[in-house]
């Protein structure tokens, strides 16, 4: 990832330095994780913006969505 807002730590309990070298994708639910990874190859194609809805998962709870 190139940039994780520090706000990640107060809504998912993870800091910016935990997701160092590591894929967007490992936040999301797997059951989530095929249609995330759709809508974001959608939007930098298209260029444009979207709106979706994904269980994403906090560090001391197992999703929040």
């Amino acid at each position: 990832m190139q940039y994780i807002s520090p706000s990640c730590k107060s809504v998912l309990g993870f800091s910016p330095d935990e997701f160092n070298d590591k894929h967007f994708s490992i936040l999301f639910h797997k059951d989530d994780i095929e249609e995330a990874l759709q809508d974001f190859k959608w939007v930098l194609l298209e260029r444009r913006s979207g709106r979706s809805t994904y269980c994403l998962k906090k560090k001391m709870a197992p999703f929040i969505g």
